[in-house]
C-alpha cells in the first residue's frame, strides 16, 4: 500500500466522507501530515465528543487546497470554507490554547490572503498574541507587513517589545506548528534590521553584538 491509499484509508476512518474526499487532494507532504494527525489525535483522546476536532481538521486542509491553487479567485471559496470551519471549531468547549492560538493566527493569515481590511486582520493576529503571549508567529506576521509596507516607525513599535518577548524564550508545550528559529534568531535579525533602515546604526549593531544585520 502506498502513502497516499494509506491516508485515504486513514481519513476515511477519522472524518466523515464529504471531508474526507475534500481533503485527501491537499496532503501532499505525509511527513507533515503525520505531525499534525498525531496533534489531533491527541486533542481527540482528551475529548468525549466523537467529532470534536473535525472543525479544525477541515479548516487546516481547506487553507492548503487554496493555497495550492493558481488562480486566486478559485482559492477564495476555500479560504472562507477554512474560516468558516476554524470559527465553528473557536466556538467549541475544552479547547487549550496552544491549538486556540494556532487557530487565530492562521483565520488572520486567511483574511489578509481575502484581501481583508488590515485593522481587522491585525486585531486577530494580535488576538491569538493575548491568546498565548509566549507565543510570537502571529506577532512577526504583523511586523512583516509594516517591514512590507517600509513603514518603519510601525515595524519597530512591534519589534522592540517582541524582540524582548520572544528572543530567547522558547515557548513551554507548544506544539501546534511553533517556528523554533523565530526564538533563536528570526526576531532578533528582524528587529536589528528595522532599526538600520531607521537609521539606528548604534542599536541595530548592538542588538546583534556588533554584527551588521543581514538585510
Amino acid at each position: 500500500m502506498n502513502a497516499t491509499e494509506n491516508i485515504s484509508d486513514i481519513l476515511t476512518n477519522l472524518l466523515p466522507p464529504n471531508l474526507s474526499d475534500s481533503i485527501l487532494p491537499a496532503i501532499t507532504n505525509t511527513r507533515e501530515f503525520n505531525y499534525f494527525l498525531t496533534l489531533w489525535s491527541k486533542m481527540q483522546k482528551n475529548n468525549r465528543n466523537a467529532a470534536y476536532g473535525y472543525d479544525l481538521f477541515a479548516g487546516y486542509y481547506f487553507f492548503k487546497i487554496a493555497l495550492r491553487l493558481p488562480r486566486e479567485e478559485d482559492a477564495r471559496d476555500y479560504y472562507q470554507f477554512a474560516l468558516e470551519y476554524y470559527g465553528r471549531f473557536l466556538k467549541s468547549a475544552n479547547q487549550d490554547k496552544d491549538s486556540r492560538y494556532f487557530i487565530q493566527w492562521q483565520m488572520g493569515l486567511i483574511q489578509d490572503r481575502l484581501d481583508g481590511d488590515w485593522k481587522e486582520v491585525k486585531s486577530l493576529l494580535l488576538k491569538a498574541s493575548k491568546t498565548h503571549a509566549g507565543r510570537g508567529e502571529a506577532m512577526l506576521y504583523i511586523i512583516k507587513h509594516y517591514v512590507g509596507l517600509q513603514d518603519w516607525d510601525m515595524a519597530y513599535k512591534f519589534s522592540l517589545p517582541a524582540r524582548k518577548r520572544y528572543h530567547g524564550k522558547q515557548p513551554v508545550n507548544c506544539q501546534w506548528f511553533t517556528d523554533p528559529e523565530l526564538y533563536d534568531w528570526k526576531i532578533l535579525n528582524l528587529h536589528a534590521s528595522i532599526c538600520f533602515h531607521m537609521g539606528n546604526v548604534t542599536e541595530a549593531e548592538s542588538v546583534l553584538g556588533g554584527v551588521r544585520p543581514c538585510m
